[in-house]
């Protein structure tokens, strides 16, 4: 089968090759996946840099990338019972261990579990035409093809459930809040809708420097969108106090805008990662009794959660198809901001 892997640097850093290898057999408690789509994420041009990785675990061998899937299993190994040929399965790519004695999954964070790679971040992901999976990474999509399209079911395994696992189990918002969503990208424009559609929050402010994103957020449920200059004369005209700010880019500029704009006591959850680090300012942060929070990706249990609210229409995820064998030039249009939307690659 075709598969775009990462290929570690020798004095740091890696590349992306186009190899043919086979087709994986399943073990015992495993799953082989036609794969249908996989979606294509900032992480994985970012796990490129060998700056990046130094604050993310050690992938010294080469691995299929692509960490969010979708697709339909093939066969099963000799334990598995709960999936069958023609399942409909959305990949999970935190890979957990779900045992008693791992400090993160006793605690209901599967998603913090680093016993074993996650999938396209060391182990085996997406981006091939096949993909042998643990059973305990795969959800079955509560809908047909037509009703929830694999690309959307592959966007959902990350670039829905992240800000789902954010915003549900992290921030706790509630529908009686006022929130501001910075940043309005692919990732942003899902956070708008879970916090309108699903949560019910009554007033959801975005801001983001591109017009057309202003003008989706609008259109997928924002209550206000406006350019970051123009933020201020907005919060005055509306009267507007911001009990969250939701920073779904997570850079130092806007870390700062949102500090300023949290109320006193309010919280800022942090999305995007789209740097190694930001400054903090201590005293500001201190004299606000500001709560900072940040998480990464989301659990089994809410991914089943998410997908439900998908084929349900609550969440309508908008994702650009390619073929498979564009893997390259879409990390590389990705990687230089040509991309407006999510892109799904088709084997």
């Amino acid at each position: 089968m075709v598969a775009f892997r990462f290929i570690p640097g020798a004095t740091g850093g890696a590349s992306v090759a186009r190899q043919v290898i086979p087709i994986p057999t399943p073990g015992p408690d495993e799953c082989l996946v036609k794969i249908l789509a996989a979606g294509v994420c900032h992480s994985d041009c970012s796990i490129l840099d060998a700056d990046y990785q130094k604050g993310m675990f050690a992938m010294p061998n080469p691995f299929v990338l692509g960490h969010e899937g979708a697709g339909v299993v093939v066969s099963v190994g000799s334990n598995v019972t709960e999936f069958k040929p023609g399942s409909y399965v959305a990949l999970l790519g935190t890979n957990a261990c779900y045992t008693q004695s791992c400090g993160a999954c006793s605690h209901g964070l599967d998603n913090a579990c680093l016993t074993h790679p996650y999938l396209g971040f060391g182990g085996d992901g997406f981006f091939a035409s096949h993909v042998s999976i643990s059973t305990r990474n795969l959800v079955e999509v509560p809908a047909d093809q037509e009703t929830v399209k694999p690309s959307i079911a592959a966007v959902s395994t990350d670039a829905v459930l992240t800000p789902y696992h954010s915003l549900v189990s992290c921030a706790k918002l509630t529908p009686d809040q006022t929130i501001l969503v910075i940043g309005a990208g692919g990732l942003g424009l899902n956070t708008i809708q879970i916090a309108k559609h699903v949560i019910g929050v009554k007033n959801v402010v975005v801001t983001d420097i591109r017009d057309v994103s202003i003008k989706a957020a609008l259109e997928v449920g924002a209550d206000h969108a406006c350019k970051p200059e123009e933020l201020d004369a907005l919060v005055k005209e509306h009267n507007l106090v911001f009990d969250t700010v939701v920073d779904v880019v997570g850079n130092a500029e806007t870390f700062g805008s949102s500090l300023q704009h949290v109320r006193v006591g309010g919280l800022i959850q942090i999305i995007g990662l789209s740097t190694r680090e930001i400054p903090l300012p201590l005293v500001p942060v201190a004299m606000k009794n500001v709560t900072i929070k940040m998480s990464a990706w989301g659990t089994n249990s809410e991914l089943k959660e998410v997908l439900s609210a998908i084929a349900t229409g609550k969440v309508k995820p908008q994702v650009e198809e390619r073929s498979l064998e564009e893997c390259l030039d879409v990390l590389q249009d990705l990687a230089t901001g040509k991309l407006k939307s999510r892109v799904a690659l088709i084997p």
